[in-house]
């Protein structure tokens, strides 16, 4: 099939995405602090998610050969599936291994989808649009985080726990089905699972030379990202007193400024190469980093925190993922994302109980 008759899978993907990310972002929001009111500590909640990490780092090598021997669309479907998981165990159960196994599911499904969308796309346009193609399609998350995180905070205080994963668990399975109905398979040789598997593995310790230096990188910034990142709405309440849908509101603003800026993110990264502009999404990064902790007192400056948090998720997720795409052969790709997204959930794995048992024994750094 030509490029052009493939672009339906663009936007297969971007509706997926919108609506996945209007689950997803409720879930970030909520989550953590549907477990701080079930009496669980910030380092319980921080062990859930670096077991989440461990687990996945695990099995994404799998995900990678799914995507190759399997089919993109499959992998990207169970994706969805893992999503939505996450969301009905606090509708059956309180009990905290059920709802930490959720939690566990709720990162994995991200990184299985990773692979699986990005395979599916650099598939179906052609290379030289490929920083505008990885722009539209992350669009749809930020678009629906424009909304979810405040109206999430707002559901819970009006509603209740209860009603608002309902709501955003119907979200997730409609998002599956769109998907279902409007992708198209791009897979055309599958590869034995068993070979790809045992590729993936060996990728996933020994990567090809011309993609050894994003290792490194990889595993330096996601440990990094993920001492605060998963239970920042936990800090948001601890530190500053806000309520779910003033920190709602927050994490609203840092998805506003990246729906904004990607367009212009994914065209630059075209124009100028993907390691200039990942490397201006560190530097944003590094801003955020600096504000967020230091400003009790300013609370109305945590909105240019958020703003430097969103544009510098902004700027790293077309430019990272081009890289990956331009520097692996499409007979490998789903192994290369595969790999690559193992090691940063393995960089993940210890960051979150880190950040949560640090901040519970000397406060904010």
């Amino acid at each position: 099939m030509r490029y052009s008759s493939l672009w339906r899978n663009v936007w297969a993907l971007t509706i997926f995405n919108f609506l996945a990310g209007l689950s997803s972002a409720a879930f970030y929001t909520i989550f953590p602090l549907f477990l701080e009111d079930l009496g669980h500590s910030l380092s319980e909640i921080g062990f859930i998610v670096s077991l989440a990490s461990l687990i996945g780092s695990a099995n994404l090598p799998l995900a990678g050969a799914l995507v190759d021997s399997v089919g993109r669309k499959f992998v990207v479907f169970l994706s969805g599936l893992m999503l939505a998981i996450p969301l009905a165990v606090p509708l059956l159960t309180h009990e905290f291994l059920p709802l930490a196994l959720g939690y566990a599911l709720y990162y994995i499904s991200y990184f299985i989808w990773s692979p699986a969308s990005s395979s599916l796309l650099v598939d179906s346009i052609d290379p030289r649009n490929l920083g505008k193609g990885f722009s539209i399609i992350s669009l749809g998350y930020p678009l629906a985080s424009a909304v979810s995180p405040y109206l999430s905070g707002l559901m819970v205080e009006i509603y209740g726990y209860w009603f608002s994963f309902f709501v955003f668990l119907m979200i997730s399975v409609l998002g599956i089905l769109s998907f279902l109905t409007l992708a198209v398979e791009t897979l055309r040789v599958k590869s034995s699972l068993s070979e790809a598997l045992f590729e993936s593995y060996k990728m996933a310790f020994r990567p090809p030379k011309v993609l050894r230096w994003i290792y490194p990188y990889t595993f330096v910034d996601h440990m990094a990202w993920m001492t605060w990142w998963p239970i920042l709405s936990v800090y948001f309440s601890d530190i500053y007193g806000l309520t779910p849908s003033g920190i709602g509101l927050l994490i609203t603003i840092s998805y506003v400024v990246q729906a904004l800026t990607l367009p212009v993110a994914g065209k630059l990264t075209d124009e100028i190469g993907p390691i200039k502009m990942m490397i201006s999404g560190n530097i944003a990064g590094l801003m955020f980093m600096a504000l967020f902790p230091s400003l009790r007192g300013m609370e109305e400056l945590l909105v240019v925190s958020m703003v430097a948090l969103g544009l510098s998720a902004s700027l790293w997720m077309p430019s990272f993922y081009s890289a990956v795409a331009m520097l692996s052969g499409a007979e490998n790709r789903g192994k290369v994302y595969g790999s690559v997204n193992s090691l940063c959930l393995l960089a993940s794995a210890p960051a979150p109980f880190i950040g949560s048992y640090l901040y519970s024994s000397i406060g904010v750094i």
